[in-house]
C-alpha cells in the first residue's frame, strides 16, 4: 500500500453497488488513510477453489492482477462474494467477520496497521452493517462502516 491512495466513493448517483474515483474541485481526491485500500480488499473478489464454490456456481472469480503479483501466491480480495445468496444465520454472519478480516490482514503483515476490529450485524433482512476499525502503529485509530446487501454495498 502506498502512503496515498486515489480515493474512493460510492457511486453519488444511487448510493450503491460500485465505487467511483472522487473528484474534487478541479483534480482527483487522494487518500492518506486506510478507508479506500480497506474497501478495495473486502469488495474485490478473491479467486477461490473449485471445492469452495456454492452449488450451481462454475465461476471462481479473482482479480486478473493476481497473475503477475510481486508475491508469489499473493491474492487480493476478499471471499465475501460467496455469502451472496446464504441464509441469514449466525454462521454466516460469523463467516463474514473471518473473510473481512482475513481479506484486511495484510494491513498487519505490512505494518500499516497494529490490529484490526472487525464487527458485523444484521440490520434488516439480508442486509449486513460491517464496522471497521484499523488501529495504526502511530496510535491513531480509524473507523467507518458499511452497509452490504449481497448484491453490493452502501453508504
Amino acid at each position: 500500500m502506498s502512503d496515498l491512495d486515489l480515493q474512493l466513493i460510492c457511486d453519488p448517483i444511487s448510493g450503491r453497488s460500485y465505487f467511483d474515483i472522487k473528484i474534487g474541485e478541479s483534480d482527483l481526491v487522494s487518500d492518506e488513510g486506510a478507508e479506500t485500500a480497506a474497501l478495495i480488499s473486502l469488495f474485490t473478489d478473491q479467486r477461490v477453489a473449485v471445492d469452495e464454490l456454492p452449488d450451481f456456481e462454475t465461476d471462481r472469480r479473482g482479480w486478473w492482477g493476481d497473475k503477475i503479483a510481486d508475491v508469489e501466491d499473493d491474492q487480493i480480495g476478499s471471499k465475501i462474494w460467496l455469502l451472496s445468496r446464504e441464509k441469514q444465520t449466525n454462521e454466516t454472519l460469523q463467516r463474514f467477520i473471518d473473510y473481512s478480516r482475513d481479506c484486511l490482514q495484510w494491513m498487519i503483515d505490512d505494518g500499516f496497521a497494529e490490529d484490526i476490529l472487525v464487527d458485523a450485524e444484521y440490520i434488516r433482512r439480508g442486509i449486513i452493517k460491517v464496522s471497521i476499525q484499523i488501529d495504526k502503529p502511530s496510535g491513531l485509530s480509524e473507523a467507518f462502516s458499511i452497509i452490504w446487501d449481497g448484491q453490493g454495498v452502501k453508504r
